[in-house]
């Protein structure tokens, strides 16, 4: 193995935190190394522009001294010439100014000792100058007396030896400025480089950094998320290169995950299967032994009937009771067995789906109801429907129960209200409601409404074999709904079956009630 290639699995075993440390660190270092050196340097740009700032301050104050000089020395020699009290004015002003602008040079050279031998001589050649005896001349002169020539020269000469020293010192301080000027420069263009580099470094750490985390970590998260797509649609995985970070471990889950799920669905198909058998086997057991029942039931009837027609009158009031008791059982029975084999058939019907007008078929329901229930008074109201899609024969089979279970359980009602309607729509289906003011049912016992047999009322009160809402929700199951009812005792009830819908949505128009 080389050492790339160690490199290479060694960075993919690594912990996503380090993963993410080293992909910060990558651009980071190079930056913080190079602001460290921008900072050093432009400190030392900052120093050296100083030192420019000091040269040309004390070029400042060596022109102001000059300045001085000859102001005092024009003001003496005005004030020689025409005892002007201005030009002594000017005289004494320059004079007085002089040694406060000789201490600020001093302060301002202090660091080099050169310059400072350079400035002491300016006091001593200012001592030579005849300044002060030329003014004192003036003061016991007349105004046109003759100028002191001897004091004059050695005033010019004085000037010209202050000039030379200033000019040295000024020499010195121009050779400082262009080296100190160009230190700055110099320090300026290494900034310059600095910042470039700089940034030149972090892009290319960047880069490196954003190959190392497409490498790393980016191209096996779309790996692992293709993955669980894949988990998800029940598609065999795709092996990923094993590591033993956190993605590495996500990889193993997910791989295991896979293996469970096929286990479980096979699992799960075994039972689908075995189920299906057993539904199909019970529903063919139902269906012989419904079908076998009805002769011999068709016989106890026949039979009880010739018996009542040839030997009635001669049996006693017992024996007729008994008698009828046997026929109204083996009526009874025989309901019992054709809701039976009608059961079984809607488990095992063919269905013939289209959209159906749920108004025209509750209208059909609704007058089928009215004349069976004769002269009781009932109050209908029926909502404006939708269309669904779905078997017509057995949808109306299921309406047809739940209306006539309302019918049924309203009985006791001076005043029957019965209100058919729909309600929000649940997962896209539409939800289809019957409403009574009926005997109505405790909650506690609402999961065995709609099972087969199952009745929470007594025959004797309310007749029925118990197969009508077990019919109901076997239909709502075969279109893919689901059926559910709200009560209360003596409160009424409601049942609710949602379905799928239909193309045209809610018609416009209601059922007459």
């Amino acid at each position: 193995m080389t050492w790339a290639e160690r490199v290479r699995l060694q960075w993919r075993d690594l912990a996503i935190r380090g993963k993410g440390l080293t992909v910060v660190a990558i651009p980071l270092l190079p930056l913080l190394l190079t602001s460290g050196l921008f900072y050093a340097n432009q400190r030392e740009a900052d120093k050296a522009e100083q030192w420019v700032a000091h040269s040309l301050q004390v070029k400042t104050e060596l022109a102001q001294t000059l300045t001085l000089l000859v102001d005092a020395e024009l003001g003496a020699r005005e004030y020689l010439m025409t005892h002007s009290p201005d030009a002594l004015a000017v005289y004494r002003g320059a004079s007085a100014a002089l040694p406060q602008t000789l201490r600020r040079i001093a302060g301002l050279v202090a660091d080099n000792p050169e310059q400072i031998a350079r400035l002491r001589k300016l006091p001593a050649i200012a001592q030579g100058r005849p300044l002060r005896s030329l003014i004192e001349y003036a003061d016991k002169t007349p105004l046109d007396t003759p100028a002191p020539q001897d004091l004059l020269a050695r005033s010019r000469a004085t000037m010209t030896a202050l000039r030379a020293a200033i000019a040295e010192i000024q020499a010195a301080e121009d050779t400082l400025l262009v080296r100190h000027t160009a230190e700055a420069r110099t320090a300026r263009r290494k900034g310059t480089a600095l910042a470039i580099g700089g940034v030149c470094v972090g892009l290319f750490g960047g880069l490196m950094a954003a190959l190392l985390f497409t490498s790393g970590i980016a191209r096996r998260v779309r790996d692992l998320t293709a993955n669980a797509g894949r988990l998800a649609s029940s598609v065999a995985l795709v092996a990923l290169p094993a590591a033993t970070d956190e993605l590495g471990t996500l990889d193993a889950a997910l791989q295991h995950s896979a293996t469970l799920l096929q286990q479980h669905e096979a699992e799960l198909l075994h039972r689908l299967v075995a189920k299906k058998a057993a539904i199909a086997e019970l529903e063919s057991f139902s269906y012989s032994v419904s079908h076998d029942l009805r002769a011999p039931l068709r016989h106890v009837v026949g039979f009880a009937s010739l018996l009542e027609k040839s030997d009635g009158d001669r049996l006693s009031e017992i024996g007729r009771r008994y008698l009828a008791t046997i026929t109204d059982a083996a009526a009874r029975m025989g309901r019992l067995v054709d809701d039976l084999l009608a059961f079984s058939r809607m488990g095992r019907a063919e269905m013939l789906n289209g959209d159906v007008d749920l108004n025209e078929l509750i209208s059909d329901v609704v007058s089928e109801m009215k004349r069976e229930g004769g002269e009781r008074d009932v109050t209908w109201t029926v909502h404006a429907l939708p269309r669904i899609h779905g078997d017509r024969a057995m949808l109306r089979i299921a309406v047809l129960n739940l209306v006539s279970n309302a019918l049924k359980y309203t009985s006791t009602r001076a005043r029957a209200e019965i209100e058919i309607g729909c309600a929000t729509p649940i997962n896209g289906q539409r939800v289809l409601y019957v409403r009574d003011n009926g005997v109505g049912f405790d909650m506690a016992y609402a999961d065995k409404l709609f099972g087969v047999f199952q009745r929470l009322h007594s025959s004797d009160d309310f007749e029925g074999t118990g197969i009508g809402l077990a019919n109901v929700l076997r239909v709502v199951q075969r279109h893919g709904g689901q059926a559910w009812a709200e009560g209360a005792p003596d409160r009424g009830a409601t049942f609710y079956v949602s379905l799928p819908a239909g193309s045209d949505g809610v018609q416009a128009r209601a059922v007459a009630s």
